[in-house]
């Protein structure tokens, strides 16, 4: 039998992101999810399959990266972000 869902740390590997831009995506919707217990996230298995076709995650990391630019964050702070955001895939 297939998978219907996946755990955080599958979603990140599968999507290539970092746990911080899953839980930003979780934060402003753009991912759908289920919190199962207290701390644990899971995330039906033909969403991440669309997002991974479709490429929305690209266009997601381009708008945090324009997000942190006009940001009130000291020039340090997002300097810091920035290079954390072009690490990731």
């Amino acid at each position: 039998m297939e998978k219907e869902y996946y755990k955080s740390k599958e979603v990140e590997k599968i999507l290539g992101i970092s746990p911080a831009m899953l839980r930003y995506m979780r934060n402003t919707g753009r991912i759908p999810f289920k919190k199962v217990g207290e701390k644990t996230f899971i995330y039906q298995k033909s969403d991440i399959d669309q997002i991974g076709k479709y490429g929305f995650i690209k266009d997601e990391k381009l708008r945090f990266i324009d997000l942190v630019k006009e940001s009130n964050f000291s020039e340090e702070i997002k300097s810091e972000l920035l290079s954390i955001l072009n690490r990731v895939e």
